[in-house]
């Protein structure tokens, strides 16, 4: 029957669940969804053979078929393209399709949904956060976004940041994309990366994240896996007339007293479309939540903060110890896209994107006590700048050698800026990076039969890295070069190249597809040091040192789907990161340690294997994925010398211990991820529950905890959605880690408690009514019951009770 149910779902964790239900062998449940929105698509009229109807999708985009009975499918909705399709056709898309609305276009879904050919692959586990999910819950940032899926854990070191962790790994091992160019460059450290926020969230159309190694297609960074954001596009003029789009939007939120203004307009004509997006937010001190644990009454509390008054740093009691000042700043977003259409078959798009954070205050490091007092007066990052342009070719009228490709070429400028300045120190730290990418990429595919497809390409990148410092005497202006760099101050290269190519093979008449593929990556690396009396540098350090690694990556996979929606899928796959810019040579303070360079590193190699498995009928959606990755030569910071061979070393009048990157001989990190759905009419219950360990091991030594690992982590959703009004209500917890588990200074164990990491759970609401097509407004209550909490590895405090307010507009 043709109507408008959305169904509700209840999480289920147990893996053994997955054989308790059954269904016919001839029924088979479809999905159908929106091409441009990514959403499910209700209503759709499933016709089979001699145009004999089954009836209609859900409103989860959701119907039941008799696969055995049929051969062709048709699916026809109004305002929507008619599509038809094999059954053969249908099982190699895992019975999932996609329409596109005929007044977009198909041609503009290509440039919405297919920034690359790589974020669409049934042999690993991949979860999309649509433009719908976002607006639900209202994210200040791109990295807040990711924390709306249960499976991403994200670290903060303060408000203007959040680095996400998948399975285990983070920063340089998790590869960011954004449009289809790699964010990631040759000063990604290994520590925490902030670097997710420069991607404006309210341009955000859709984030897609690749659970596991992915290094085999996208290069060495992806280990732990990938995030993909893709923004807004504009769309083309399908009647004659110039189409526009303008969307305003503003939020306000009280934790922070976030005051966020986006207007993006999109002008479309035939064979030409623009988008201007633009977003300014100013974020004031975040309010942390007030109840706290009994066992630690004080853990979190800001006293007191550094002021110069009178020209004199001096302690400053904190009025409310809840709010963490030190943690507002300021941001703005430009996005500019141009597509043009030079035939039916043949795309070319324009995309500058420019980020600016103003200065961020690096909250963990203002906290930190020394000798009874504070540290820092100053700890800033920034500004924060990164520019991007990009030009990218798509092409889909088939050749001999190919049926599709895509080409991006794409330029990145990317500027971080640290100002530091001891307490009662009267001189300014200034540490400037300037790093410049170049980029190329190409991905091409190919149906060389029925059951064969094949995807291949190429990418490769050039970085150059320039590092200055110095520090400037704020009472008199005198200005001392003498000071480190935080990389080598003379001439910085780091260039990467790989070419890979991958074969799937299905058959309409087999339940079993296959995948195997491999990849020739390489990179080579010059750094040069000057000396300026701060250390005195080894000659071939002065005089420039180079390397190179070359490897070979494989990977094999396979999947079983059975007719009632049962599957199994398997992937075996090996990978190598080389040491970038920054693990070679990065001079960093943090707490009482100094890490100095190490330029005998050599890459890190890991095997990685996965099994899982998954049963969905029109009501039930639950999955277990088992995942474990023998990481060889693991890089991590260990003790060290200076190249004097110190083990100490004076730092602005402070005795540092001397630490550097080294090559343990192997980490093992493994877990369980586990997810399910239930829906039921308009209420839908989806949930994830998320358990991962890792373990490192120096030569002659005992085990050690591997850094990066999150405590047991997850979420509950429970959605309802009908007609003009939706309401969400989740819970987000967390496990404890004991202190004894932390994976060393980079897990920060001196802003946790004095037994680890707390345990915690929040309870949030949100909500959204639409007047019409033009007007919507949100609202939502975070950490309702006020709970104070510090995720794992962070060095601020989350937001306590939050109130958000938004609207939205749009012709």
């Amino acid at each position: 029957m043709k109507g408008r149910h959305l169904r509700s779902s209840f999480l289920l964790f147990n893996f053994l669940v997955i054989n308790i239900f059954s269904l016919n062998a001839q029924t088979t449940a479809i999905y159908i969804s929106d091409e441009v929105a990514s959403s499910a698509l209700p209503d759709v009229e499933i016709i089979v053979d001699d145009f004999i109807s089954l009836g209609f999708t859900d409103a989860q985009g959701t119907a039941l078929v008799d696969s055995s009975k049929h051969s062709i499918f048709r699916f026809s909705k109004e305002g929507y393209s008619f599509k038809s399709f094999s059954k053969a056709e249908l099982v190699g898309l895992n019975w999932r399709i996609s329409l596109s609305p005929l007044s977009d276009q198909i041609e503009e879904i290509i440039l919405i949904g297919q920034p690359s050919f790589k974020e669409y692959d049934k042999f690993h586990l991949t979860e999309t956060i649509t433009i719908k999910d976002i607006q639900k819950s209202n994210p200040q940032t791109s990295a807040d976004i990711l924390t709306q899926n249960g499976n991403v854990y994200v670290q903060k070191s303060q408000m203007g940041g959040g680095s996400p962790i998948i399975r285990g790994f983070e920063a340089n091992r998790v590869l960011l994309v954004v449009d289809g160019v790699r964010m990631n460059n040759a000063i990604y450290r290994n520590g925490h990366l902030q670097n997710a926020i420069t991607v404006d969230a309210s341009a955000v159309e859709n984030v897609k994240v690749l659970f596991g190694p992915n290094s085999l297609a996208y290069g060495s960074d992806a280990i732990g896996g990938v995030v993909a954001y893709s923004t807004k596009t504009p769309l083309f003029a399908t009647d004659g007339a110039t189409k526009m789009d303008l969307n305003v939007f503003s939020r306000y939120a009280s934790a922070n007293q976030e005051k966020t203004l986006h207007a993006d307009i999109s002008l479309g004509w035939k064979n030409l479309a623009l988008l201007t997006s633009v977003t300014a937010t100013d974020y004031g001190d975040l309010r942390s939540g007030g109840n706290r644990n009994e066992q630690f009454p004080d853990f979190g509390k800001r006293p007191n903060f550094a002021e110069r008054i009178n020209g004199i740093d001096q302690l400053v009691i904190n009025s409310d110890p809840n709010v963490q000042v030190g943690t507002a700043y300021h941001q703005y977003d430009i996005l500019q896209k141009l597509v043009f259409k030079a035939s039916e078959d043949l795309y070319i798009n324009g995309n500058i994107q420019i980020s600016n954070t103003g200065k961020v205050p690096r909250y963990d490091n203002l906290q930190e006590v020394s000798n009874g007092g504070l540290r820092y007066s100053e700890w800033n990052y920034g500004p924060q700048k990164r520019f991007l342009s990009s030009v990218q070719i798509k092409n889909y009228s088939g050749k001999t050698f190919y049926d599709q490709y895509i080409l991006t070429g794409a330029f990145q400028k990317v500027k971080e800026e640290r100002i530091i300045r001891n307490f009662n120190n009267d001189n300014r730290f200034n540490q400037d990076e300037d790093v410049s990418v170049y980029s190329i990429s190409g991905e091409f595919k190919k149906k060389i039969s029925s059951e064969i497809g094949l995807f291949f390409g190429f990418d490769s990148q050039i970085n150059s890295v320039n590092s200055t410092a110095f520090s400037e005497n704020i009472e008199d202006g005198a200005i001392s070069f003498n000071v480190l760099t935080r990389y080598a101050n003379g001439k910085n290269k780091y260039n990467t190249y790989g070419i890979f190519f991958e074969a799937d093979w299905t058959r309409s008449d087999s339940p079993i597809s296959l995948k195997a593929g491999v990849r020739f990556s390489g990179n080579d690396w010059q750094i040069k040091y000057n000396n300026n009396g701060t250390v005195e540098w080894p000659t071939n350090f002065t005089e420039g040192v180079s390397g190179d690694n070359q490897a070979f990556n494989w990977s094999l996979s396979g999947l079983y789907e059975s007719d009632n929606t049962f599957y199994l899928r398997g992937l075996i796959s090996s990978a190598f990161r080389a040491p970038n810019i920054d693990d070679l040579s990065k001079i960093r303070v943090n707490s009482n340690e100094i890490t100095f360079p190490n330029l005998n590193l050599q890459p890190e190699k890991s095997i990685s294997t996965e099994l899982s498995t998954g049963f969905k009928n029109e009501s039930i959606n639950i999955s277990s994925t088992l995942f474990f990755t023998r990481l060889n030569d693991a890089i991590t910071r260990r003790a060290f010398t200076t190249p004097e061979g110190f083990s100490s070393y004076e730092n602005f009048g402070e005795v540092l211990q001397v630490v550097g990157n080294q090559n343990v001989q192997n980490a093992n990190i493994y877990g369980i991820s586990m997810n399910g759905e239930i829906r039921y009419k308009e209420w839908k219950l989806k949930g994830s529950w998320n358990y991962t360990q890792g373990r490192e091991k120096l030569d002659g030594q005992e085990d050690l905890p591997f850094a990066h690992i999150p405590p047991l982590y997850g979420n509950v959703r429970l959605s309802h959605e009908k007609e003009a009004w939706t309401f969400d209500l989740e819970m987000r917890y967390n496990g404890s880690k004991d202190i004894k588990d932390f994976g060393g200074s980079v897990d920060n164990p001196d802003l946790a408690t004095a037994i680890g990491s707390l345990a915690w759970t929040t309870l949030n609401i949100y909500s959204t009514f639409s007047i019409d097509q033009k007007i919507a407004f949100s609202c939502g209550l975070e950490n309702i019951f006020d709970t104070h909490y510090r995720p794992f590895g962070s060095g601020v405090s989350a937001a306590g009770r939050n109130l958000i307010l938004s609207m939205r507009y749009s012709i």
